[in-house]
Formats: C-alpha cells, structure tokens, sequence
C-alpha cells in the first residue's frame, strides 16, 4: 500500500506541481522542507527512543531498536523527500496573498540574431541574468525586442512562494 502512495506521488502529483513554480523558487523552498522533514523525523526517532527507555528495555534492545529506527527513517527520507517537497508546493497554491510582479529586461546576445538561443532576460531586482528555462521559453513566445522591460505578476501563496498560474507577461 505505502509502494502506491509513492508511486502516485512520484510519477503522478510531483511533477504537476512543479510547474507552477520556477526552478529556483522550488529549490529555496526544498532546502527548507528537507529541514523541516529531517526535524521531523528526529522528533519521531526520540519519542520512539523515550517508549524504549520505558519500557525499561535492555542496552541491547535499545541499541537494535535505534539501528532499525534509523535506517527506516533514512528510507523514508530518500523515497519521500520529493514528495514531502511536492505536497508543501500544493499547500502554498491552497490560499492566494498578495500579488507579486517580477520586473525583467529583455536582452538578445551582441551580434546574435532574436532566436531563442540568443535570448535572455536580465532580473532588475536580483541584479543577475535568468537561466530559468520556463521562464525564457514562456517570454520568448510574446515576441519581445531588445531592452523591453516586462513584469511578470506572480502570486504569493500561504507558505510564502511565488508561484504562477500561466505566465502573463506585458511591456512596462
């Protein structure tokens, strides 16, 4: 029963969610639920240590008890951390916040032709160039010209994440 949840989740729901989010987004959001998840499962490994020492087990009861709750907690981790990530993306589209608009620079490589592969959009906030490919194929369909800027509105959800339904993108 636990091998079909996690194949609906892996093959089925994870990858459907995160197509609302951007790359980089998603692996912000990733190092925190992998921490969330680690904490988790060592609050779960303690109240299960603290039921052992209650049961005033032997050292080596305790000791096979800790090798068997660790190394299934460390299964768990491997197998369900996507999907621990995946879920928390699907809990933060539940509630819509504020709106949040994103503002780009359309640029074209020097010398370079307005193909794809010459395009690229410069992040005016974060000072850096955009590499997210949903993002640039996205953009790129609109038909934008060298040195538009453009805002693109993304939502907030309830966990904080920037997240879009389908990207609209317009001149500024």
């Amino acid at each position: 029963m636990l091998f079909l949840v996690w194949c609906f989740l892996i093959l089925y729901f994870d990858p459907r969610q995160e197509r609302f989010y951007l790359d980089a987004d998603i692996e912000q959001f990733n190092k925190t639920a992998r921490l969330v998840l680690i904490i988790l499962e060592f609050c779960f490994a303690g109240f299960i240590l603290v039921l052992a020492l209650k049961e005033k087990s032997n050292r080596k009861q305790i000791f096979r008890i800790s090798l068997n709750l660790v190394f299934a907690l460390l299964v768990f981790y491997i197998f369900f951390q996507s999907a621990f990530t995946s879920i928390g993306l699907f809990i933060n589209r539940q509630t819509t916040g504020n709106d949040l608009n994103r503002n780009y620079v359309v640029q074209y490589l020097i010398g370079g032709t307005n193909r794809r592969s010459d395009f690229f959009l410069y992040d005016m906030d974060k000072k850096h160039i955009i590499t997210e490919k949903k993002l640039l194929d996205s953009t790129y369909s609109f038909g934008f010209h060298q040195n538009d800027t453009i805002h693109i509105q993304f939502k907030k959800g309830l966990l904080g994440i920037a997240y879009f339904e389908e990207i609209i993108a317009a001149r500024k």
